[in-house]
């Protein structure tokens, strides 16, 4: 997986440096099936995976979500519409939707 430097920098954007951003995957929801869901986090889960940066943690994604993107790109996106963490070139969507929330996946858990 790979993680862009823009996520590293506006991730940082919250004030306690005890947060990170969580990023886990919701069934049966959206309009491809399953949706990408990002939110600040604080607590770690035992079977998290934690992505640092000079020491801070900035990411954390769960096992099971981990085995629906691994191998994506993770990146925020800036545009007139809307301004969003997004999942990029996932190699196990089989299709997704234009907004990049929701994808289709070839693995099956």
């Amino acid at each position: 997986m790979c993680i862009r430097d823009r996520l590293r920098h506006d991730s940082k954007k919250e004030k306690n440096s005890n947060t990170f951003l969580r990023l886990f995957i919701e069934g049966g929801s959206g309009c491809s099936g399953y949706s990408y869901k990002f939110q600040y986090d604080e607590n770690l889960e035992d079977e998290d995976l934690v992505y640092e940066k000079d020491g801070q943690k900035i990411f954390a994604v769960d096992s099971t979500s981990l085995q629906l993107i691994k191998g994506a790109v993770i990146d925020y996106e800036d545009m007139m519409i809307r301004s969003a963490f997004v999942v990029n070139e996932n190699p196990n969507a089989d299709k997704s939707c234009s907004c990049k929330v929701s994808f289709l996946s070839l693995i099956h858990i």
